[in-house]
């Protein structure tokens, strides 16, 4: 099955600008929280942290609504349905990137602080990480359940592979140990997973399509990945992550406001949610797969068959199979 390029449409640009956007906002508020000295301008500046990071929401929602433009432009009433779930579905998975903002946010401030002392970048740096990774993952409880660092291999002076990472225990947040030496029967390759891989290759955020996340939670797990480079350097992804069965809840709605029965789906073409009864989370549906294979896998809304559309939306990548078989709409 081949996967679609990269996109360059104008959506597209925007919603990296947008992620860009988010990043700096984050940082800013972040230097200034942990500054030492409180002073007025410092609240001053915390302000225009707040006022900025408001700006960054109005930008993400333009982002949203161009992409539903681009989905309905074809004028069909089946593409404006779709383009409305599409749309409810971005705003329920914004959240999910704000989380894994501000933590390449931290990775930013932690490299640049790192940076500042002369010295290389090392794995006990990361630790400065913990506060905010169990705080937002606190703060977050009914959305994420994990959340961290995955670092590009040979980026730390001291650790070929390294991931500062944490998920919901019990009694609070826990840190995660995956086993990282290659010569480990248990070693966790990170760097080959796709929720690694494709944002790393593309170094634009991604959401990853399911996958089971053998070695780390072991777990069927939807990730959300955006990238950190410092001084054109790639250092690694800030994550945050929620489950397969959390992700189906959240956009349980948008798919049911559909008048016939829908599936949400990756950009390659599996399931992640679904009301139609034939299409599983997990799976791929056959038509979809040839309607990929075809090389049509970037057009913004498309009859696969009679009855069968799909409709893929530029801010997420992702795409919403309705079958109206069974709908006048």
């Amino acid at each position: 099955m081949s996967t679609p390029g990269p996109d360059r449409s104008t959506s597209a640009r925007l919603a990296k600008a947008s992620e860009r956007l988010t990043i700096l906002a984050h940082e800013l508020h972040i230097a200034v929280v942990d500054a030492a000295d409180s002073g007025p301008d410092l609240a001053l500046l915390a302000g225009v942290s707040s006022r900025l990071s408001s700006h960054t929401l109005d930008l993400a929602e333009i982002n949203f609504a161009v992409a539903e433009d681009v989905v309905s432009s074809s004028g069909d009433a089946r593409a404006d349905r779709s383009a409305a779930a599409l749309g409810r579905v971005s705003r329920v998975v914004d959240p999910v990137f704000e989380v894994a903002s501000e933590v390449a946010a931290h990775l930013v401030i932690c490299a640049e602080r790192a940076a500042r002392t002369g010295g290389a970048l090392t794995a006990s740096h990361l630790s400065a990480l913990n506060p905010a990774l169990t705080r937002l993952l606190e703060e977050n409880q009914h959305l994420v359940t994990g959340a961290g660092v995955a670092m590009a291999p040979h980026t730390l002076a001291d650790e070929e592979l390294w991931m500062q990472w944490f998920v919901q225990g019990p009694a609070g947040p826990v840190q995660l140990r995956p086993r990282l030496d290659p010569r480990s029967e248990a070693f966790y390759d990170y760097p080959s997973a796709v929720w690694f891989s494709e944002s790393a290759h593309e170094l634009a955020p991604r959401l990853a399509p399911p996958h089971f996340d053998g070695g780390g939670t072991d777990t069927w797990m939807v990730t959300a990945a955006v990238p950190v480079v410092v001084q054109g350097r790639f250092l690694g992804l800030g994550c945050a992550e929620l489950t397969l069965d959390r992700i189906g809840s959240l956009v349980a709605p948008a798919l049911l406001a559909m008048p016939a029965p829908a599936a949400l789906v990756s950009p390659q073409g599996v399931v992640v949610a679904s009301t139609h009864p034939d299409m599983h989370p997990g799976t791929t549906p056959p038509q979809l797969a040839l309607h990929l294979a075809s090389g049509n896998g970037a057009t913004s809304f498309a009859h696969i068959s009679t009855d069968l559309t799909v409709a893929r939306s530029p801010a997420l990548a992702w795409q919403v199979v309705a079958d109206w078989s069974a709908s006048p709409s």
